[in-house]
């Protein structure tokens, strides 16, 4: 899972998301270290700042530096995986790409959508509803126990109909990506309180992802 992020690639209302969507209460942004700076002084910068290691197992670790995932197994082009922590909780990966035969770093950035590391959420508040699945029978589930959706203030999201995708539906609450198939919802609590649920698919407003409280401005900042 998700928001637009500096280097993540990822404003809302640019419709380029890295993960899920989600716009994150940005923490202070990481310094990367330029490109040549010694992986181990890069590691260690980025130490400093609050980064993690990645739990991420290497799939072709290099021989001496075990952190390192080598694509494809022996390359020099190797790769070490950190995370970043917002003060929201999301974690956002890091990926920081070393010369082995240098053994320097080229090109450290916040992983784009399509590298294969996802923006990690924190736990779902635990009062929000339990919705898991396809959009469609959340959005019923939502309807039945009081929830109304909020009409998207810019134009409202379009998703495929079916497989074929030769029909779209309007999902008015919605605000999807131009590109890539992920929304957001917003929908009003019978308390009042903002419900914002994250989906990614292209049929039907996809499956959800997560589920959160939000606040008014939240859904009227992520579409200006």
């Amino acid at each position: 899972m998700w928001g637009v992020r500096k280097g993540c690639g990822w404003l809302i209302s640019a419709g380029v998301l890295c993960g899920i969507v989600a716009t994150a209460v940005f923490a202070k942004e990481p310094d990367f270290p330029p490109n040549g700076t010694p992986y181990a002084q890069a590691k260690a910068s980025l130490l400093r700042q609050g980064l993690k290691l990645a739990p991420d197992k290497p799939v072709h670790p290099d021989p001496h530096n075990r952190e390192l995932d080598c694509d494809p197994p022996g390359s020099t082009d190797c790769q070490a995986l950190f995370l970043h922590k917002e003060e929201d909780g999301w974690r956002f990966y890091v990926l920081v790409p070393v010369d082995v035969r240098s053994g320097k770093v080229n090109d450290i950035h916040f992983a784009w959508r399509g590298e294969g590391h996802e923006a990690i959420p924190p736990p779902e508040p635990p009062d929000v509803p339990k919705l898991r699945g396809s959009y469609g029978a959340a959005r019923q589930k939502l309807r039945k126990l009081g929830y109304m959706p909020i009409r998207a203030v810019g134009s409202p999201g379009r998703t495929c109909a079916n497989e074929e995708c030769n029909r779209t539906l309007v999902i008015r609450e919605g605000i999807c990506a131009s590109d890539i198939a992920v929304c957001e919802m917003f929908w009003r609590a019978p308390d009042g309180r903002i419900l914002e649920v994250m989906t990614s698919g292209e049929i039907r407003g996809g499956d959800i992802d997560y589920v959160t409280w939000s606040t008014w401005s939240k859904q009227r900042w992520t579409t200006e």
